[in-house]
């Protein structure tokens, strides 16, 4: 979330001074600002750079290089966008190319993505809700894929899905996620670091419950201040984007789609 964000600002700032390119440089260090810095160990924090923030920030095309360095400064902080903002990210060809061999239906695929995580568990998709609007979805004709939590698929904890199509590249490698979110019809999200990559991508998005209750990160205080409250409206070009307050119960996920598929 933080690290889109601030690729997010570094991207528009190369643009307003005409720079050519960005050199990202990540310096391990520990901060002591909310409970994943307490939480995480060194070494999965250091996993996370190398296969999280590091393959992200080369999405971004004007990205040369991205790697992690010993001593250096922060430049930039977390800011809110004040407004809906181009897109910053791009898949490869390459992995537009596997995905399109994956699911030649692109017209009629959307994709699920779900939250199953140790961390703030009161955040994650109430799974089986989900299973109920893959049927509503399959009845219209539509082709619903799941994409599991990967640290949770990680951890042999991932959620049996009985008999819905899962695709775990897109768990596990960024730019086949961003692939398949560029390929789908609409990509059904949660409140997450996944949101905010999809909102600074060019992809038909649905995000839902932006407000989890006892989570400041996720407070509706918090969203307005970051730019992504349901009131920003992220949908240009129309229909493209729409975020909710709305839980992700099935009856209100049904909802929300229902209204998005009749927009085309």
């Amino acid at each position: 979330h933080d690290f889109v964000n601030w690729l997010a600002r570094a991207e528009y700032l190369r643009r307003q001074y005409n720079d050519p390119h960005l050199d990202v440089r990540v310096v391990p260090g520990m901060r002591d600002l909310s409970d994943r810095d307490k939480q995480y160990t060194a070494e999965r924090r250091a996993w996370r750079i190398e296969n999280l923030l590091l393959p992200l920030a080369r999405l971004v095309p004007s990205v040369v290089s991205a790697t992690v360095a010993q001593s250096g400064e922060q430049r930039l902080t977390y800011g809110n966008p004040g407004q809906p903002m181009p897109p910053i990210f791009k898949a490869p060809k390459l992995a537009r190319d596997i995905v399109a061999q994956a699911f030649p239906q692109g017209d009629r695929l959307v994709t699920l993505t779900l939250r199953d995580s140790d961390f703030e568990s009161q955040r994650n998709t109430r799974h089986r809700e989900w299973e109920k609007v893959a049927s509503w979805l399959t009845g219209l004709d539509y082709q619903p894929v799941f994409v599991p939590d990967g640290e949770a698929v990680m951890r042999g904890k991932s959620p049996l899905l009985t008999g819905w199509p899962q695709y775990h590249p897109a768990s596990h490698t960024p730019a086949l996620r961003l692939a398949l979110y560029e390929h789908a019809k609409i990509n059904v999200v949660t409140n997450s670091g996944i949101m905010v990559m999809a909102l600074y991508s060019d992809v038909p998005l649905v995000a839902l419950r932006m407000f989890v209750p006892d989570v400041k990160a996720c407070s509706v205080q918090h969203m307005k201040q970051s730019g992504f409250a349901p009131e920003y409206d992220w949908s240009t070009p129309a229909h493209k984007k729409s975020q909710h307050w709305e839980e992700d119960y099935a009856q209100d996920m049904v909802g929300v789609l229902k209204a998005r598929l009749l927009q085309g």
